[in-house]
């Protein structure tokens, strides 16, 4: 899979502006670092410095400071441009969830037939292949959206302002760590290993 990159960041962002500046940049730093293959942080720990990340973003988003920044006229096509990641973001983690609870729905009804009729297989077939497909169907699906978010990044805007710089840094880490997320979490072996199971007998 292959990971999405963070943007450099100019020595422009203005750091000495808020504390919360150089909070947004040291979490971002933290979660940069631990989407190294060096680092072996726990992804519920990853998440954690996502959401500690997210909130410091909104604080910072907040301040007057920001918004006239981001106000600007000259501004306005880039704004534009992070607001429709930001929906892109969004509707990618809609399909998401519901590709989970698709997906967590075959889990538990071919693993419920495995239990009631443990040692049998005959009649399994066609729960197995509805499982599998149903896989398939989810894969098929996140990579689309993946695919629609990919293409807005590589066609992005050469960027102007400091600020814009981080916040598309922000979208670009989140992504990346839904990545990680969703090929762990819906895509493991873990959730095949029922229908491998019964492949194999």
């Amino acid at each position: 899979m292959a990971t999405t990159s963070y943007h450099n960041r100019s020595n422009s962002f203005p750091s000495r502006a808020h504390p919360l500046a150089s909070e947004v940049d040291e979490h971002l730093s933290r979660l940069a670092s631990s989407e190294s293959a060096s680092i072996s942080s726990s992804l519920n720990q990853k998440l954690d410095r996502l959401h500690n990340l997210h909130d410091c973003t909104e604080k910072l988003l907040l301040l007057p400071l920001t918004q006239k920044i981001l106000s600007h006229e000259q501004h306005g096509e880039y704004v534009d441009e992070l607001l429709n990641g930001s929906l892109g973001l969004l509707d990618e983690f809609t399909t998401a969830k519901d590709v989970a609870l698709q997906v967590k729905e075959r889990t538990v009804e071919l693993q419920s037939i495995l239990r009631r009729k443990k040692g049998a297989t005959k009649g399994f077939a066609n729960e197995v292949r509805k499982y599998l497909s149903s896989k398939k169907a989810a894969k098929r699906a996140i990579l689309k959206t993946l695919k629609n978010l990919k293409h807005e990044e590589s066609t992005s805007l050469n960027e102007t302002c400091a600020m814009v710089s981080v916040l598309r840094e922000v979208q670009a880490v989140t992504l990346s760590m839904y990545q990680a997320t969703i090929f762990k979490v819906i895509f493991a072996p873990t959730y095949l290993r029922c229908a491998n199971e019964f492949q194999a007998t």
